[in-house]
Order: structure tokens, then C-alpha cells, then sequence
């Protein structure tokens, strides 16, 4: 869906029509810890920032905070980023993430994709600890 808006710019009304989505004003319904991760879909204060899903240029869930000692923490990776891929398998919303993960092993290493706010592709590697880092939905 698309809307029409009018702006002014450089004294000229133009109209220009936008491309629309739907966002929800729930909040965090569903947080999945991994790795000391708490992943969760993008919340509208990242929609704000212009940070959304869309023609999957930013496809992923985000990565809202971590702890302090985990694996993530321990290998570099943090808060602010969506990750969209692990071990090169896609990870669109939470169900995928889930997926994935569940077919890791205890000490296995795993390749995140992420991209950050700032619109910056990195890949983190880390080390499962499932003993003291479980996965938990």
C-alpha cells in the first residue's frame, strides 16, 4: 500500500507518493535469549529510526540487549543490530531463529550475519554454550 503526501520543498508543493506498513503498538510480545542475545522483532522505536524490514534489505530480528560474560559478549557481538543470517541460513523473524539454533550442538561454532543501524554488514563467529547459555524462548 502507498499514501500520497504533500511537501514543500524549495518553496514547490509536490505530491509524492510513499510506500505504508503496518506497525504494531503491542510492544515486545515474544524474546528469545541466545548466546546471552535477547532477540526480539523490531520494535517501533528502531521503525522510527527508518530501520524496518523492508524489500528484505533489513530483514532479521533484533538483537536488544546482553549479557555481560556471555558468548555474545565474549566474541564481539552487541545490542543495536539485527542479526539476518546464521551459519548462511536466513533468519527473517524469531520462528527461523528458533529453527536454526535448535540444530546447533553444545560448543559448536556459529556464523551470525548481522547488519547494524547504522546499515553495516558484519559476521560475528561464537562458541554455543548451551551449559551456562541455553537457548530460551
Amino acid at each position: 500500500r502507498e499514501g500520497q503526501v504533500t511537501v514543500l520543498r524549495d518553496l514547490n508543493e509536490l505530491e509524492l507518493e510513499v510506500p505504508t506498513c503496518h506497525m504494531s503498538c503491542t510492544g515486545t510480545t515474544r524474546l528469545v535469549l541466545f548466546a546471552g542475545l535477547f532477540l526480539q522483532a523490531p520494535h517501533s522505536a528502531v521503525a522510527f529510526r527508518g530501520f524496518l524490514p523492508v524489500d528484505n534489505a533489513h530483514e532479521g530480528v533484533y538483537c536488544s540487549r546482553w549479557f555481560y560474560g556471555s558468548p555474545a559478549h565474549r566474541y564481539g557481538l552487541c545490542a543495536t543490530h539485527c542479526i539476518v543470517a546464521i551459519n548462511d541460513e536466513p533468519t527473517p523473524d524469531l520462528d527461523a531463529v528458533v529453527s536454526v539454533v535448535s540444530k546447533l550442538e553444545d560448543g559448536q561454532f556459529v556464523r551470525i550475519k548481522t547488519v547494524s543501524l547504522c546499515d553495516k554488514n558484519a559476521v560475528f563467529t561464537l562458541k554455543c554454550d548451551y551449559h551456562y547459555w541455553p537457548t530460551v524462548d
